[in-house]
């Protein structure tokens, strides 16, 4: 799995054209990677999944609000212009358990059976 090539399908899914997320994108792919090595139980990667891996980026970029100016705040719920007034999505609205997204297609490589810390060392 080459991850330039997911950098750089993941900058184009989410627009960005310099260098300056370069590191929370690398950060994103490898987070995803291991993201989808727990959920399916197994030991590496598997490779008919490296496709998704630029989407799952663009997810994990989004939901993690890297994209925004305040990443702490979520995304605006409502707005009241007299008195003018933003409400925005608290930390626990935003699904922060975004892989279950992907769900149908990690489903088919997840192992059932699974393994004891003890036995990943």
């Amino acid at each position: 799995m080459d991850k330039d090539q997911i950098l750089e399908q993941a900058k184009a899914l989410l627009g960005i054209t310099d260098d300056k997320q370069d590191v929370r994108l690398k950060i994103l792919i490898d987070e995803c990677i291991d993201r989808v090595i727990g959920y399916c139980r197994t030991d590496g990667y598997p490779a008919p999944l490296v496709s998704l891996l630029p989407i799952m980026v663009q997810r994990a970029y989004i939901v993690g609000g890297f994209g925004r100016a305040d990443p702490a705040l979520g995304a605006v719920v409502s707005v009241k212009q007299g008195e003018r007034s933003v409400q925005y999505e608290g930390a626990a609205a935003v699904s922060s358990d975004w892989i279950m997204d992907f769900e149908s297609r990690l489903k088919p490589y997840r192992k059932r059976k699974g393994r004891l810390p003890s036995e990943c060392i």
